[in-house]
């Protein structure tokens, strides 16, 4: 059996299980609950890759990381300026890195591939 066929429900998040803190609330949206992108930001603290918090949450892979994006954005605004030269460092090191390879036919990687193709195709 192949790990790529094997679905993974989408987790249900209830707001009563996870509190979740004043950034996450600024960050929700109405298809997007507090408790949601509270449970999305702390599987990406725990090391998950955005498409993993996708497979377990119920999200594609983009609205992953605009819910993150929008988490980071809120604890800027809630953040003092003195602190925030000091944390910033901390947050680009690795909050929104994929370690995983795209996967195929995937517009970047397609525009990537016929961009090369027509560079070397006049030396042919």
């Amino acid at each position: 059996m192949s790990l790529h066929n094997v679905t993974i429900p989408p987790v249900v998040v209830s707001s009563d299980s996870v509190p979740p803190d004043a950034a996450s609330r600024i960050a929700a949206r109405s298809c997007t609950s507090a408790a949601h992108v509270w449970h999305m930001v702390s599987l990406r603290r725990a090391g998950f890759s955005l498409r993993q918090i996708g497979r377990r949450s119920g999200r594609c892979m983009e609205g992953v990381r605009q819910a993150l994006m929008r988490y980071e954005q809120a604890l800027s605004e809630l953040r003092d300026p003195a602190s925030e030269e000091e944390g910033e460092e901390l947050m680009m090191c690795g909050m929104f890195r994929d370690p995983e390879p795209l996967p195929p036919g995937h517009p970047v990687a397609m525009r990537g591939l016929w961009r090369g193709l027509e560079h070397w195709r006049d030396f042919v």
